[in-house]
């Protein structure tokens, strides 16, 4: 099974960056719905970083390629998730994006987010 890897950062609109920091408390708060959200989407690793330098967040994430889109989801948290970028993502500023270089991870995690016998970074 191939995975793909992504790192991209949206801008936030100017003005929202106080709602922003309230989504990313009720993601915290949310965190196995969240969880649950991901198995449809194969995902088997995502995490959201913050830059400060006119607001940033970055997903960080390792997918498999049979991964459902969220905007095709039934779970609530996926909705909640695409009304957020809509109204605090600007998407006038070109997201920035990294390309997957190296990846690093012991066997014991590699087993865990790949339960089904693929290895990372095939």
């Amino acid at each position: 099974m191939a995975h793909a890897s992504e790192m991209a950062c949206f801008a936030v609109k100017p003005g929202k960056e106080a709602r922003a920091a309230l989504w990313m408390e009720a993601l915290r708060h949310r965190r196995q719905e969240c969880v649950e959200a991901l198995a449809r989407e194969a995902m088997r690793f995502e995490a959201i970083f913050q830059r400060w330098e006119g607001l940033f967040l970055c997903w960080l994430s390792a997918q498999g390629e049979q991964g459902k889109r969220p905007d095709s989801s039934p779970c609530d948290i996926d909705a909640v998730h695409l009304a957020f970028g809509a109204e605090r993502i600007d998407r006038c500023a070109l997201p920035r994006e990294w390309s997957h270089q190296v990846g690093f991870l012991p066997a014991e995690v590699a087993a865990v987010m790949l339960k089904n016998g693929a290895s990372y970074g095939e």
